[in-house]
């Protein structure tokens, strides 16, 4: 293959031809290399979700003897450790919290070895604070379906007005 390397270079200019002929400066020439990585960059930015630090991160607690206190409007996440794979599993019991208070808005398992079977982790109870107030959030740890009186932790919690 031949070197076209200087081909269609005009003296004194820097410039450079394009395969198509017309006359590309420097700065064009330094365009085309960075563009592609640019370009390459905000595609995996776009793909991964890359964002800016999110402004409603949820509060965490894992201490029932600690007082859950956040905002209202705002998120948290009790986090309990579990293991299901031997048959551990949280759940509400009665009494359950006051509604107009805190909502339940889901969970989630984290495993700490997710490669492996058995392997234990934390089980993530979402809630969200609707309105300024205070409620018990009483849970207890089952067993196979079973419950275990022993096993039962009560989270206070105080949702203070968000202004």
């Amino acid at each position: 293959m031949r070197d076209v390397r200087g081909v269609g270079d005009v003296k004194g200019t820097g410039g450079v031809r394009s395969v198509r002929g017309a006359r590309v400066g420097a700065r064009g020439a330094v365009r085309r290399r960075v563009a592609g990585p640019v370009a390459a960059l905000a595609l995996l930015c776009a793909a991964t979700g890359c964002q800016g630090e999110s402004s409603s991160a949820e509060a965490r607690f894992d201490d029932p003897a600690e007082p859950v206190e956040v905002a209202a409007g705002e998120s948290f996440v009790l986090e309990l450790r579990e293991n299901p794979s031997v048959g551990h599993e949280w759940t509400l019991i009665d009494p359950e919290p006051d509604d107009s208070v805190v909502r339940a808005d889901g969970d989630d398992y984290e495993a700490d070895e997710p490669d492996q079977t058995g392997s234990g982790g934390t089980r993530l109870l979402r809630f969200e604070a609707v309105e300024p107030g205070a409620t018990t959030i009483t849970l207890t740890r089952l067993f196979r379906g079973e419950h275990e009186p022993e096993t039962d932790v009560a989270f206070d919690v105080e949702v203070a007005d968000a202004g």
